[in-house]
């Protein structure tokens, strides 16, 4: 009987989704591989993918976490000791750049640089969050200083 390597990853990968969304740290993983679920020879393939998305899960609630910080003036600094805090710091930090080059440049656009996923989206998506649909300033020119000054 052949074995759906990709079913197998799927369902390891909603497993560490799961996990990850609770918060829960992926190393500590209980769950009973039943081998006609996940045969005996793929369970180490399967716990390396729950870990895998468990741990993605972490990054982007820390991420998102992180970008609500810098939104609202808060520091990068996260001293909680929780799994994936350098992706709080690391999308923090690029939401404040993407808000002081929503606040000082007339577009916002990464394309003359670039830090990689997923810090160029969260630059411009922060970035877009102080314009309006037309790329135009919702901010007023002092409110716009206000908000470059508070970021940098």
């Amino acid at each position: 009987m052949a074995v759906d390597i990709e079913s197998v990853v799927n369902l390891c990968c909603n497993e560490g989704n799961e996990w990850g969304s609770q918060r829960k740290h992926c190393n500590e993983y209980k769950f009973n591989l039943d081998n006609n679920v996940v045969p005996a020879g793929l369970h180490g393939l399967c716990l390396s993918t729950v870990e895998i998305c468990c741990a993605k899960q972490h990054r982007i609630y820390q991420c998102t976490a992180g970008s609500v910080a810098a939104k609202s003036s808060s520091s990068c600094d996260n001293t909680a000791d929780n799994y994936g805090t350098e992706f709080f710091k690391d999308c923090c930090e690029a939401c404040k750049i993407g808000l002081v080059i929503g606040s000082t440049s007339p577009q916002c656009s990464t394309d003359g640089f670039s830090f990689g996923s997923p810090w160029d989206d969260i630059i411009e998506d922060c970035c877009s969050d102080i314009r309006d649909g037309d790329g135009e300033e919702i901010l007023d020119d002092s409110k716009k200083f206000q908000v470059t000054i508070s970021q940098i």
